[in-house]
């Protein structure tokens, strides 16, 4: 008889981590993305736009983003990102640190998936000039993960363990 081969392929997930740098959107997948363009006015709003990107062909997944947000003075947030908290859940946090799952499986078999992180920095309108000070140089990083979301023993729970460790971050208490 003849013989019968079988050939295994292997699922992928690819992500990406953009944000528009001087108006232009600018990839994390080479490189990190660093953006200095960035002036504390106290009572104002800035546009800040990252997007995580699931790359077209992907296995169905759950997306994180870990976001760092260092605009704090004296243990308090005077930097406020409007996370939309009816599409990223939050599964972890420690210090400035907080680890966000996207409230939905993320299926981009056929065509890129597009979700927006937050949109603006609002800055408390009480900052002082020594607040100022204190604020000088201060980041907001975002990093993010993707895990498949399919055959997964524990769903969210263990999607969500693997990411809390993949950012080094403890979970939420409860």
């Amino acid at each position: 008889t003849n013989t019968g081969t079988n050939t295994f392929a292997v699922g992928n997930i690819a992500i990406d981590l953009k944000e528009t740098v001087k108006g232009t959107q600018m990839s994390a997948k080479t490189e990190a993305v660093t953006n200095k363009n960035f002036k504390i006015v106290p009572g104002a709003s800035q546009a800040k736009d990252p997007v995580v990107t699931v790359e077209a062909g992907s296995e169905k997944c759950y997306v994180y983003v870990c976001v760092e947000n260092n605009l704090v003075v004296n243990g308090k947030t005077v930097g406020t990102l409007n996370i939309n908290t009816s599409n990223w859940d939050v599964v972890g946090t420690q210090d400035n640190k907080t680890v966000y799952r996207y409230h939905e499986v993320v299926d981009a078999a056929n065509a890129k998936v597009d979700l927006p992180v937050f949109t603006t920095v609002s800055y408390d309108k009480d900052i002082s000039v020594g607040d100022m000070t204190t604020l000088k140089d201060k980041t907001v990083v975002i990093s993010a993960y993707a895990h498949q979301s399919e055959n997964v023993d524990g769903g969210t729970t263990t999607t969500d363990a693997a990411a809390l460790a993949h950012f080094k971050l403890t979970p939420v208490a409860g």
